[in-house]
């Protein structure tokens, strides 16, 4: 049996009982582009007329916009309406009830404080006691454990899990993450606190306290919400005066003999209505349904507000207007796409007066792409901009660390010191490591052969008898090459002990910068160079960085009293690398290149480091 939402009439009837009683939890529904963040603005702008305090809570990434959007709109807006993502307004409560105290802790130092977890319970641990001694699983753990946070997931709920299973396998796998979750959440809180944790701390502060009692609280943009989340909006709504949820829902939720449908675009929106309704009922409070809005302002064609409705759509129905802007375009490969984008682009120029900067080419997968992009818009005299994240371990200067800890940690593997001597500022010809490449993949040269003659006495061609004079010196050039690829290794290897405090580590690497040269080629690139070759020069920072993450990995553990294996500082600089933002810039003053790193720590406070190119030595503050 199949029926509209199965509660419709107690709505109804609700409803009429609740005539002249002002709703506290209501709901704004519509498709994407039908007006929901309008109808919160116009909302607030009336709230904040009534001198009421006025709370909007958006995701992070729009806060500024939607703060931007209120200044416009209310008078005083930013004295009334307080607007937060879920992070910010636990700031807030901190600094309102208290909870600050401690350290956040960073990327880093999780790295840290997991390496070290590890070690302390690898002992108590079956399934996973040949994982724990592998730096990467540090990464895995962390990530599961954030996935645990986010669903608010407990250690005690995992042990009793494990209890409960009928699944031997799955008891013992969440039993030993029990016990790996608990250990490292113990020693975090030892010294710090958690940003996945302030949520959950946030609701314990604030039990009983009546903190949101007479707010006007509206929540937008959200499809969804995380356990954290969701346990913070019952007590907003346990105590606020009003709430008002944006959602992104086309219909009220059907129901198939009692429960949602699930299937289509807007099931997770459904399942999110439908739990805040059960909110609602459980603490007795007043809702109010409407149906959701009807038109999309977003879309001024036609045909695209059509095809927005219908495209993901189970039943899709035909379009019976004239269509005037969409066009569906069948092409061999990615290149023949590439090549009718450009042949429409000049025609909106050349013809229609469109300016470059108003268009936007879009691609769920961009890679396939690329190639045929920068091969034809020159073609065409097309200027583009390419809106994709750059890797920053890419910047040879990194790469040229991680290349030789990953030797280090592998025991000098084949492919990764070959990748080292391969890299730009190592200083040797290509040819050498060309030469070099062919001997060992001829003899099969890896590991302890690096650093033995017998791994360098064969003939350069293969099973050939005789040393001619050429051969010679060919095999004299593939010694030198490897010797100026190992000889630095060996000395990282000796300065860079198993276990090592930070200052050590940052210690060994800029060390080993210096013995390869790599820092003098990079002081030595003229403006010219560094402007054709911003890769390379944007690498001078990296002895920083390290210094960075191990500074920020000592103040995780006692350096006097434990050390911490080196793997995990390899891990943890690559961890804060990925994380980072840069800006490459000429002095103004002195003409000297200068890359700016950047880490945010609160919104007051951030820690800047500073490294010169060329000139000065460099400096951090």
């Amino acid at each position: 049996m199949r029926t509209w939402y199965n509660q419709k009439h107690e709505f109804v009837s609700r409803q009429e009982e609740q005539k002249g009683e002002e709703k506290v939890l209501s709901f704004i529904l519509g498709r994407a582009g039908s007006g929901k963040t309008t109808a919160v603005l116009q909302k607030i702008a009336q709230a904040a007329g009534e001198k009421k305090r006025v709370l909007l809570i958006v995701p992070e990434q729009f806060s500024f916009e939607m703060e931007k959007a209120v200044a416009r709109l209310v008078p005083n807006g930013a004295q009334q309406v307080e607007v937060y993502s879920f992070t910010r307004l636990c700031h807030k409560i901190f600094a309102d009830c208290g909870g600050m105290a401690g350290e956040v802790v960073t990327e880093p130092a999780k790295q840290i404080l997991m390496s070290l977890t590890l070690g302390q319970v690898r002992d108590q641990l079956e399934l996973y006691s040949r994982q724990a001694k592998n730096p990467a699983f540090v990464g895995t753990m962390l990530r599961q454990i954030d996935e645990f946070k986010n669903a608010g997931v407990l250690p005690d709920q995992l042990r009793l899990f494990s209890r409960q299973t009928g699944l031997p396998q799955l008891a013992q796998k969440t039993k030993e993450m029990s016990r790996i979750y608990e250990s490292y959440q113990a020693l975090l809180e030892s010294q710090f606190q958690d940003e996945k944790d302030w949520i959950m701390r946030c609701c314990a502060l604030l039990e009983g306290r009546g903190y949101f009692r007479d707010c006007v609280i509206f929540v937008d943009s959200f499809m969804t919400f995380m356990a954290g989340e969701k346990k913070l909006l019952q007590l907003m709504l346990a105590e606020c005066e009003r709430m008002e949820v944006s959602l992104p829902l086309d219909a009220l939720p059907e129901m198939d003999d009692g429960q949602p449908l699930s299937d289509g675009t807007f099931s997770v929106a459904r399942e999110t209505f439908l739990q805040m309704l059960g909110w609602a009922k459980d603490q007795q409070i007043p809702y109010d349904c409407p149906d959701p809005l009807p038109q999309s302002p977003r879309f001024q064609n036609e045909a695209l507000r059509f095809l927005e409705k219908n495209v993901t759509t189970i039943s899709p129905q035909s379009f019976a207007g004239e269509n005037s802007g969409v066009i569906l375009t069948r092409a061999a490969n990615p290149y023949e796409e590439v090549r009718c984008i450009a042949a429409q682009i000049i025609q909106l120029v050349r013809r229609e007066g469109v300016r470059y900067s108003q268009i936007a080419v879009i691609a769920r997968d961009i890679d396939p792409y690329l190639t045929a992009i920068e091969d034809l818009f020159p073609k065409y005299d097309i200027p583009c901009f390419f809106d994709r994240r750059e890797d920053v371990q890419t910047i040879p200067v990194f790469s040229l660390l991680f290349s030789a800890l990953d030797a280090l940690h592998t025991n000098f593997d084949t492919q990764h010191v070959l990748a080292l001597g391969k890299n730009p500022l190592m200083g040797l010809a290509e040819t050498q490591v060309a030469l070099l490449e062919n001997y060992c993949f001829l003899w099969g040269v890896d590991h302890k052969l690096w650093l033995s003659e017998e791994g360098f006495a064969n003939h350069p061609r293969g099973l050939v008898e005789d040393f001619s004079e050429e051969d010679r010196q060919q095999l004299e050039l593939i010694r030198q090459t490897a010797q100026a690829i190992v000889e630095p290794l060996q000395q990282l290897k000796e300065s860079l002990p198993d276990h090592c405090t930070g200052k050590q580590f940052a210690q060994a690497l800029y060390t080993f910068l210096l013995s390869t040269g790599a820092r003098q080629r990079l002081e030595q690139m003229d403006s010219q160079a560094a402007a054709l070759y911003q890769d390379a020069a944007a690498g001078a920072p990296a002895v920083d960085a390290a210094a960075g993450a191990s500074t920020t990995a000592d103040s995780a553990v006692d350096s006097a009293a434990m050390e911490t294996p080196a793997g995990a500082y390899r891990e943890s600089l690559r961890s804060w690398l990925s994380t980072q933002e840069g800006e490459l810039a000429e002095d103004a003053e002195t003409g000297d290149l200068r890359f700016t790193f950047w880490e945010e720590i609160t919104e007051e406070q951030h820690l800047e480091i500073t490294v010169c190119l060329s000139g000065s030595p460099a400096s951090g503050e």
